[in-house]
């Protein structure tokens, strides 16, 4: 005999938000710098000095930055994906003009976003309304 449950709508909400977020989980790997490093590096065979690795820089830095399309990226969550430093999110810093700054802004975004995906690489791209940029690997 089958049991009819009836839910509400924010409940029906936390259980979808939930189930997506589980897919999320499952769907993302946690990599080591040095696996990182091998997803940079192939980027960089393919786009070429558009994204710069850590080796690239000075080695008195305190934590590895991959360089993409101008932005700084920095690993997080352990390892699970490359997020842009908080100072690329700012439309502020990318010009005088606000409304002009956020259409860079979203030019970059579109770019990078292309190239993420169309990569040899295996990657997945995110984004929000605040620029918070998030490079996983599939």
């Amino acid at each position: 005999m089958k049991k009819v449950i009836k839910l509400t709508e924010s409940d029906l909400t936390k259980l979808v938000r939930r189930v997506i977020s589980e897919m999320k989980d499952e769907t993302s790997k946690k990599l080591s710098f040095n696996e990182w490093s091998d997803v940079w590096k192939k980027l960089r065979r393919q786009y070429g000095t558009t994204f710069r690795h850590p080796d690239d820089y000075d080695q008195n830095i305190d934590f590895p930055i991959f360089t993409g399309m101008h932005l700084d990226f920095v690993p997080k969550n352990d390892g699970e994906y490359l997020e842009v430093m908080d100072f690329h999110k700012d439309p502020k810093n990318w010009g005088d003009d606000y409304e002009r700054a956020i259409e860079i802004l979203e030019k970059v975004e579109n770019r990078l976003r292309e190239r993420i995906e169309n990569s040899n690489a295996d990657l997945r791209f995110e984004s929000d309304d605040r620029f918070n940029f998030r490079i996983y690997k599939k």
